[in-house]
């Protein structure tokens, strides 16, 4: 029997002799199973025999099986699309395989021997340097990113993981690096990024200045308000509001509004020092948070630089625009209060500011705060009582100078704190206005005039006119003609026994507006009024369009007649005016028979005024329907 035989008896190899074995790259395919010695020595064959015969043929196989392993590692190491090297800690480059080559476009002969750092851009090299002092003294696989420049010029960016190979001692000989293109998953990252950070500074941004937001400002006075606690220093913030911008936006329209914002957002640029921060909150308000400051003169400086930032007239579309803003000013000192309070401080300030007229800066004060406080009261109470229904209407009557009888009366709104005090309406309607109360309130005035007037002609009373006074933010809504048609249907009044009155600047605003509703309005029978003429700028030329019943004069140019030359001659031209435009004439303010003779000589229309008592109930009002005024008027 030949050697072969021989191994044979002694190894069963499944699948045939192992030289003939197919190759695999799984063990399992090879066997090893070797007889026991009792068989040998049964054979003839000792059983020390038996067991040198054993070793062997393991001691074969196992020959046989690192080497098939060897080939079969090779050929994945070969055909990987990875790119895989071996390299001495000195970088020297021991194996690449036929994907490193490729793409450096170089051969292994001219590779091998050569570092590997060689093939890497030099602002990586300290990087790598550190790497391998790292794996060096902590033997253990790590990763990296770099890029590096293919055979074609291009960089591309690998992730590497490098495993150190240790001797038997424990000791690095060997790196083995494994390097995966990851340049798409880096451009996606950075797209990912780029786009979180768009959206960050969207966030935190005004989308039309491009100045820090809400956001970012409230984050910035909290980290401003710690670093000032810490080292115990005090700063300031200004919130200016520029003045009448609404009109500016209505002549100009959103486009133009816009273009006058983002250049004042570029002047306050100019002025600010950098470690300060502008900020853009909504409408025309921008705040400027100033960091370290020493005393109230940095603070004033800078909004005196503010105004006059603004003093130079902007030029939108052909349009030469003066500008001026309201600055109001908040020093926080430790303990003070958090973000929001100073935000608030400094926002009272810059409305007590626009009250004393605008064009100024003021700094926050107590009194300010125990305003504001009266402010809120008065807001919750108008709140609850539009909410309840509480409001009442008193009426003041237009007196016709002719005859003395009451052709027509006012609608005025009161309201009542808890004890019963009336509030007057100087008091309540610039917070309605403030708070966007107004158009509740305007509505719930129209609807309850339109119904006591209704409920005087069910009563049988003597048809009148009730005039109802509108506010320009209810006049300019989109709406309001519908809403004035649903009040009229609702409580049954026919549309020729109510008069709007209009203020001459509300008409002014949007004059197409006023023509598009007044029109609408009109063909059912509605009139309409423009009241305290001659306190805005009305046009001749528009007003002649307008569908106008009456003209009211302002008590400004009323209660100083006849005594007055100039008001009276003023007085008498605007009746003049009137009259040419075939409309009525209603002096406001009378407090005296002699203005009332003044005007009549004038030939005025109507008249009304505390002359003829205070403002009366609904019930008061109705029994003086059908009665002269007084004695003066029917003579």
């Amino acid at each position: 029997m030949n050697s072969s035989s021989k191994r044979g008896s002694n190894c069963r190899l499944s699948g045939g002799d192992l030289d003939h074995a197919p190759r695999s790259t799984d063990i399992s395919d090879v066997s090893l199973e070797p007889t026991s010695c009792h068989s040998i020595a049964k054979n003839g064959g000792s059983t020390r025999d038996a067991g040198v015969l054993s070793d062997a043929v393991r001691q074969e196989c196992a020959e046989k099986y690192v080497c098939h392993n060897r080939e079969c590692y090779r050929a994945l190491v070969e055909n990987q699309v990875e790119l895989v090297i071996r390299w001495l800690p000195d970088t020297t480059l021991t194996y690449v395989n036929p994907a490193y080559c490729r793409f450096f476009g170089k051969s292994a002969s001219q590779l091998l021997g050569q570092r590997f750092l060689n093939q890497v851009p030099e602002i990586y090299h300290a990087y790598l340097h550190r790497q391998i002092a790292s794996i060096l003294e902590t033997p253990q696989t790590v990763y990296s990113e770099f890029q590096s420049i293919s055979a074609e010029g291009i960089p591309v960016w690998h992730r590497w993981s490098d495993t150190p190979i240790l001797d038997q001692h424990g000791r690095v000989v060997e790196f083995q690096s494994v390097g995966m293109d990851i340049t798409e998953f880096k451009k996606a990252y950075q797209k990912l990024h780029h786009s979180e950070m768009r959206y960050q500074h969207l966030a935190q941004h005004d989308s039309l200045t491009g100045l820090p937001n809400r956001i970012m400002l409230l984050d910035r006075i909290k980290h401003v308000i710690a670093k000032c606690h810490r080292f115990g220093r005090d700063f300031a913030l200004l919130v200016v509001d520029l003045d009448r911008f609404k009109k500016v936006a209505d002549a100009l329209g959103h486009d133009g509004a816009d273009r006058v914002l983002c250049q004042v957002g570029g002047r306050f640029r100019e002025v600010v020092r950098e470690s300060d921060l502008l900020a853009k909150l909504s409408g025309d308000e921008f705040v400027i948070v100033c960091d370290e400051i020493k005393d109230s003169e940095g603070p004033s400086v800078l909004a005196r630089h503010l105004l006059h930032s603004l003093s130079v007239p902007l030029e939108i579309d052909g349009h030469t625009l003066p500008l001026s803003a309201s600055i109001g000013i908040s020093v926080w000192r430790d303990g003070q209060g958090n973000a929001e309070d100073i935000l608030k401080e400094a926002d009272l300030a810059m409305r007590e500011g626009k009250r004393q007229g605008g064009n100024r800066f003021l700094f926050f004060n107590g009194a300010m705060r125990a305003r504001s406080r009266e402010t809120d009261c008065v807001e919750s109470m108008l709140r609850h009582a539009i909410r309840d229904d509480a409001l009442h209407l008193v009426f003041l009557p237009q007196i016709d100078l002719r005859s003395g009888h009451i052709v027509a009366v006012e609608a005025l709104v009161r309201l009542c704190d808890t004890s019963g005090t009336e509030i007057l309406p100087a008091e309540f309607v610039p917070v309605a206005e403030k708070t966007g109360l107004i158009l509740k309130l305007g509505d719930r005035i129209l609807e309850k005039a339109c119904e006591q007037n209704s409920l005087w002609q069910k009563a049988g009373l003597p048809p009148r006119v009730v005039t109802v006074n509108i506010s320009p933010e209810q006049f300019n809504q989109a709406d309001f003609a519908a809403k004035v048609l649903h009040a009229l249907v609702k409580t049954g009044l026919q549309p020729c026994w109510l008069e709007l009155e209009i203020k001459e600047d509300a008409i002014m605003e949007n004059v197409a507006h006023a023509i598009e509703v007044m029109d609408v309005l009109g063909r059912v029978g509605v009139s309409f009024a423009i009241d305290d003429f001659g306190k805005g700028y009305s046009s001749l030329t528009q007003l002649r369009h307008l569908p106008l019943a009456k003209l009211k004069i302002d008590r400004a140019f009323t209660r100083n007649v006849p005594g007055n030359p100039l008001d009276a001659k003023l007085v008498g031209a605007v009746v003049a005016v009137a009259q040419c435009l075939g409309m009525q004439t209603v002096a406001e303010g009378m407090e005296t028979q002699r203005q009332c003779e003044f005007f009549k000589e004038l030939r005025c229309d109507l008249v009304q005024g505390y002359l003829f008592g205070a403002p009366k109930s609904a019930g008061e009002m109705g029994g003086s329907f059908e009665r002269p005024v007084s004695c003066f008027f029917s003579s």
